[in-house]
């Protein structure tokens, strides 16, 4: 982690999170899902994730909200979910309302517990997949060994 920190990509109200990754560039690419086509199946994913619809003074947006953090048996792959846009969403709740302030805050804190847990159990990051908007992308993780 690299502590607080403001400036365009955060807001001082939301802890930062970063883990270092490596990629095989030279590796063949996964399926992709075709439109329309999710291809994280709901019982896999680590979050219980909802799509909501903002207006006002901008816009209509969707804006994903994580509801919580659920629990997984011991799978050969764990589906996390994170925000399409996540720094659109800072400016977008950067508002008054306690309630729209707090969703990026809830979805770094519940990304790092999940991720936490996870690595403790002997899982790493093995891809990730862009989300279909609207919606969240997913790390794909797979147990070592």
């Amino acid at each position: 982690t690299y502590g607080e920190y403001g400036g365009h990509l955060n807001r001082l109200d939301i802890p930062s999170d970063r883990f270092f990754m490596f990629w095989d560039l030279e590796a063949p690419a996964p399926r992709r899902a075709s439109e329309g086509e999710s291809p994280v199946p709901p019982e896999a994913c680590a979050l219980d994730v909802d799509v909501r619809f903002l207006s006002g003074g901008q816009e209509p947006w969707a804006l994903e909200v994580v509801r919580g953090v659920r629990a997984l048996p011991d799978r050969e792959r764990v589906y996390v979910p994170i925000p399409g846009d996540f720094y659109g969403m800072l400016r977008r709740t950067d508002v008054d309302d306690e309630g729209l302030r707090r969703i990026p805050l809830d979805w770094r804190l519940h990304t790092r517990r999940v991720f936490q847990d996870l690595f403790a159990r002997g899982y790493a990051v093995r891809d990730f997949l862009p989300g279909i908007r609207p919606g969240p992308g997913h790390y794909v993780l797979r147990k070592r060994g």
